[in-house]
């Protein structure tokens, strides 16, 4: 966790909300088909869908503001190598684990991964995988979008601020073009060519960076009013769970407004909620988001998502699940899974980030 983390309230308990997401839309994909059938009405088994463009909107935020603090220090430079050596250290330690891991119980389990696979995990590219992912490795798309964010946007800000904030609309305009051209074009590669598997998250992101931005350049702003409205946080809760339940039901029509527009919306109620829990008041959800446990299943949140997928698995995968992948044994096993990995690993190259923060 950087030091800019620390500093900021909500985050880690967000963060906890995010991967609470994800993995009850993943415990929900294990249970009996008429359990399934009740969450897909009310709309829950998409809400993990919901916690991954959180978690964008955190990493857009948290990013930019650490390298505008950079751009803005009294040295006025980006680090790009301090960045990425921060960035992967970071991200791999966990992630080549848990790849290492299926590699080399591979074989003896009959996961069945093939190397093509394995190469798109360990090149963090599994976002433009053409076939269809294997379950155990599936999640890992979401940090192939992460690593090529992270590719692009430390020399993006390095440009002047306008061109920044225009680079960042682009991307969000261009976003919603990206989702219909993979959900309309029959042809992956397409897909591929217009660089869809990246651009259909990006406005997430974007999103998250122009918050960052906002923040850094009218600080004032955040003690508006607006920001500290229980109506307006209420009603971005209910329209988040709107525009997810109406993303379950595609078949009916909404496909034509959620698919576009969604992730966008959602995106951008997330930011609001995001900049309205950032400073202290007394409110249930900023106590609720603050609470030691929360902030503690927040710092765990990378570990847990990384781990979750080898232990929750969707119905009727390989034949009959293996004990350790039946409820609630799954649950526990992931949370201790998730905890040894944090500790007894991740903590160690956090710590290391320290050697390369800015200056």
């Amino acid at each position: 966790m950087s030091t800019i983390d620390k500093k900021i309230p909500s985050l880690d308990g967000l963060r906890a909300v995010a991967i609470s997401l994800v993995l009850i839309m993943h415990l929900a994909v294990g249970f009996p088909q008429w359990m399934f059938r009740y969450l897909q009405h009310t709309g829950l088994s998409c809400f993990g869908r919901t916690g991954v463009t959180i978690f964008f909107v955190i990493s857009g935020f948290l990013i930019t503001t650490l390298l505008l603090n950079e751009k803005f220090s009294a040295v006025g430079e980006i680090h790009i190598r301090n960045f990425y050596v921060r960035r992967a250290l970071r991200i791999l330690p966990v992630s080549m684990l848990y790849i290492g891991l299926l590699w080399f119980l591979n074989k003896p389990f009959d996961f069945g991964l093939e190397t093509f696979f394995l190469w798109h995990a360990l090149t963090y590219t599994m976002n433009f995988a053409v076939a269809s992912m294997p379950w155990i490795l599936a999640h890992l798309w979401s940090l192939g979008v992460e690593e090529q964010f992270y590719l692009i946007w430390p020399w993006v800000t390095k440009l002047q601020l306008k061109t920044i904030v225009r680079t960042a609309f682009y991307i969000i305009g261009y976003a919603p073009m990206a989702r219909i051209i993979v959900a309309k074009t029959p042809e992956w590669k397409f897909a591929v060519l217009t660089l869809s598997p990246f651009f259909q998250y990006a406005d997430a992101l974007m999103i998250g960076c122009l918050l960052a931005i906002s923040r850094r350049m009218s600080f004032s702003l955040w003690d508006s009013h607006l920001l500290k409205s229980r109506f307006l946080r209420f009603l971005s809760f209910f329209i988040i769970w709107l525009v997810t339940y109406l993303s379950s039901k595609h078949g009916r029509g909404f496909g034509y407004f959620t698919v576009p527009f969604g992730t966008s919306i959602i995106s951008i109620l997330s930011a609001y909620i995001i900049a309205s829990t950032m400073t202290f008041d007394k409110t249930m959800l900023y106590r609720f988001l603050n609470h030691p446990l929360m902030m503690y299943v927040g710092r765990l949140s990378y570990s847990l998502y990384i781990w979750q997928q080898f232990f929750l698995v969707p119905r009727n995968f390989a034949g009959m699940p293996m004990w350790w992948r039946v409820f609630p044994m799954n649950i526990v096993l992931t949370f201790g899974v998730s905890m040894l990995s944090y500790h007894i690993w991740e903590k160690h190259f956090l710590k290391l980030k320290g050697r390369f923060k800015a200056a």
